[in-house]
């Protein structure tokens, strides 16, 4: 685990950590505000939302370090708790997940960057 992060990581850790508040809520409003300007220039907060289906509860997000592709560009990884709900009915299954995710900064302020 990283013992300290510098301002400008704490910065982007927040904004990471908020965007999963928001996603355990399952608000995709402020989640979607999270999201690249140019993204949201192209994808309304409704196709946004619709990438998401109802077999997931996240839970909480912590920052477990950033790397840097270039100074405006970080690659996330993260420890994220989830609960997936089987379809087929059957007992909940409870994990804790490890995942990399890019953020870009556009004037300075930090943006998740949607893939796919």
């Amino acid at each position: 685990s990283v013992d300290a992060f510098s301002p400008k990581e704490e910065a982007i850790a927040e904004r990471v950590e908020a965007r999963w508040r928001a996603m355990a809520k399952r608000d995709f409003a402020a989640a979607y505000l999270f999201t690249l300007p140019s993204y949201r220039v192209t994808h309304t907060e409704e196709q946004f939302s619709s990438r998401f289906g109802a077999a997931v509860k996240w839970g909480v997000a912590r920052v477990l370090g950033i790397r840097y592709d270039s100074p405006t560009t970080a690659q996330v990884r993260l420890a994220l708790e989830a609960e997936y709900v089987p379809t087929s009915g059957g007992p909940a299954e409870q994990v804790v997940t490890r995942l990399d995710e890019t953020w870009l900064e556009r004037d300075g302020t930090w943006f998740y960057s949607v893939t796919r």
